[in-house]
């Protein structure tokens, strides 16, 4: 231990904690933002049950539709992400010392291909934020469908930007524990 702090090394179990420690750092965040997604889909399901029954006028419940299907994805996706990622972060000590590998083999390719689903979101997000612009200048069910539509997918880009941005640095710290791991 003397040793490794004047030369500059690391020893091996030294970097083994810290890559498990930058890994629960990341997947704790992750998880809060599952959180969050999932409590921005609820919000939006009880807005949607507010329009149709407290307000109940046509531009109301047409906002309501929107609100509510998009709500539910949003709900849905958080919670699913949340337990995905709960059980990918109580997995990571084990696999870390006993299979690292899997980073590489199971977790990196999840990683990227969340990254791809979210860019592909963000592009279909910008196209529902045109749709809600163009049902805006129609009358009454249709600007509340509109309305509710443009609401819910502007919030949908900004998050799925947000969420970019997240699996984007994700992927960089596993690629970086790969590296780490393959330079043993």
């Amino acid at each position: 231990m003397f040793h490794s702090c004047h030369t500059g090394r690391v020893s091996p179990a030294q970097a083994q904690l810290a890559l498990l420690e930058s890994l629960t750092h990341a997947a704790g965040e992750a998880r809060a933002w599952a959180v969050g997604t999932a409590g921005f889909g609820a919000a939006a399901v009880l807005l949607s049950i507010a329009c149709w029954l407290v307000w109940a006028r046509p531009v109301t419940r047409g906002a309501a539709v929107p609100l509510a299907l998009l709500g539910g994805i949003f709900g849905v996706t958080g919670v699913v992400d949340f337990a995905n990622l709960s059980s990918e972060a109580r997995a990571l000590p084990e696999q870390l010392q006993e299979a690292p590998h899997l980073l590489t083999s199971e977790v990196l390719p999840r990683a990227v291909e969340a990254l791809s689903t979210h860019r592909l979101l963000r592009f279909a997000d910008a196209g529902l934020v045109l749709l809600g612009l163009a049902l805006v200048t129609r009358r009454e069910r249709l600007f509340g469908v509109g309305l509710g539509v443009l609401v819910m997918s502007a919030a949908a880009l900004g998050l799925d930007t947000l969420a970019i941005e997240r699996h984007a640095a994700r992927v960089d710290l596993l690629e970086r524990v790969d590296t780490q791991l393959q330079g043993r």
